[in-house]
């Protein structure tokens, strides 16, 4: 790269000390030079050595270098070497775009970045942001390189592909970052704090067609690409001298928020987030399913167990079984238990009716009514010590006394199948 001006380069000997290579040249020389290209030097020696003789304690000795105050970032990786000033970019012909200076930082991959200082002497800020329309076309430019068409700013810089993508589809350029300065009007500042910052957020706002750049979303995270977009970077010369230049000084523009300046120029989205806002979200859609699975099930649960409830209130009702005298419909919430209302002519619960058929016993054919019995029933009402007299008057109307004598006694006919109880009207 190329060095500094002749100005910068006795600032910079004064602050780096007579140990450096430029060491030899005079201590105080070009101090009243042009306030611009003074201030850049200043800048570009900030980032070089991590320190600023603003804010520093006064110096005793007029003969000395002023003392110089520790900034809390530290200096930029590269040294001077990274730095070059006042340098022509071709664009068309004799038309070049000549940026207060240009640094190159791939330790922190930055390839290359271009430094614009505005000391507010253009009133009128969209010449300041026509600057950009020269970067815009400067980046556009390409070259041939080793028999193929390559941006002219990564052959000049020798950028390895892709640093910043500079391929089609995916073509992010170079930043450019603004740094802006109250300025003087006289002994007077130009701008006071507040009107620069309102300088800088007109600056945004005249540009947004160079830095604006497609959002996305996913997972409610919102990001942006910006191909063929320039990343347009700012900040004041009172931040800087303030923080540092990797202090979180830096506004992208399009960005809310100061930064620092690898993450101002971070594109990449949080795909960690992303990837947590989706598991939770999965997580959440599971639990919800979850959640109304266990609902659809209570709901069934609870119909059944009314159904359950109502069949065993009507079964209780009923006489009991005739080998456990337990309930007809079965032991209340036993696996066997009948859910459904028990056919009145049935004679036992389920569990007896199951062990029956599996002992192959015969069925039960309740005892013919004696005489007596039914005379006594037909006056005074089926006998209270007896509940299976109504099943005992259908068993001797099915069977008399004389099918009875002859042993016939169906089994589909004396019973009801085992297991749940059939319909109303079996």
């Amino acid at each position: 790269m190329v060095g500094l001006t002749p100005l910068g380069l006795a600032a910079a000997a004064e602050a780096l000390g007579d140990d450096r290579d430029m060491g030899g040249h005079a201590r105080g020389a070009g101090l009243t030079g042009a306030p611009h290209a003074m201030l850049v030097n200043e800048l570009i020696i900030t980032a070089v050595t991590g320190t600023t003789t603003h804010g520093a304690p006064p110096r005793t000795d007029k003969r000395q270098a002023p003392p110089r105050r520790a900034l809390p970032s530290g200096p930029l990786p590269g040294g001077i070497e990274a730095w070059a000033t006042e340098t022509p970019h071709t664009i068309t012909g004799k038309f070049n775009v000549i940026p207060d200076a240009v640094v190159r930082l791939p330790e922190l991959g930055i390839p290359v970045a271009f430094l614009e200082l505005d000391r507010g002497t253009m009133t009128d800020i969209r010449k300041v942001a026509g600057k950009l329309d020269n970067y815009k076309r400067y980046f556009d430019r390409t070259v041939h390189d080793g028999g193929q068409e390559r941006l002219e700013v990564e052959v000049r810089y020798n950028v390895p592909e892709p640093a910043y993508g500079y391929r089609q589809r995916r073509a992010v350029r170079p930043p450019v970052l603004f740094v802006l300065d109250q300025g003087t009007r006289g002994s007077r500042p130009r701008y006071s704090p507040e009107a620069l910052e309102q300088r800088l957020e007109d600056l945004r706002n005249a540009t947004w067609e160079h830095w604006q750049g497609q959002k996305y979303e996913q997972e409610g995270v919102t990001y942006a690409t910006f191909d063929g977009k320039i990343p347009v970077l700012g900040t004041t010369v009172e931040r800087l001298r303030e923080h540092g230049w990797q202090g979180p000084i830096w506004w992208r523009f399009g960005r809310p928020g100061r930064h620092s300046l690898t993450d101002a120029l971070d594109d990449e989205p949080n795909w960690d987030l992303i990837a947590q806002r989706r598991q939770e979200r999965e997580d959440r859609e599971h639990a919800e399913q979850e959640q109304a699975a266990k609902a659809k099930q209570d709901a069934r649960d609870a119909k059944q167990r009314a159904r359950l409830l109502a069949a065993r209130a009507h079964n209780d009702a009923l006489h009991p079984c005739h080998t456990c005298h337990g309930p007809l419909g079965g032991a209340h919430d036993s696996e066997d238990e009948l859910d459904e209302n028990a056919h009145p002519d049935r004679l036992e619960c389920p569990s007896c009716d199951h062990q029956r058929r599996t002992d192959k016993r015969r069925p039960i054919i309740l005892d013919l009514p004696t005489t007596r019995a039914l005379r006594r029933a037909e006056k005074h009402g089926p006998p209270s010590d007896d509940p299976w007299w109504n099943v005992r008057l259908l068993h001797a109307n099915r069977w008399p006394k004389y099918d009875r004598s002859n042993g016939g006694t169906p089994y589909s006919m004396t019973q009801i199948p085992h297991g749940r109880s059939m319909p109303e009207g079996y």
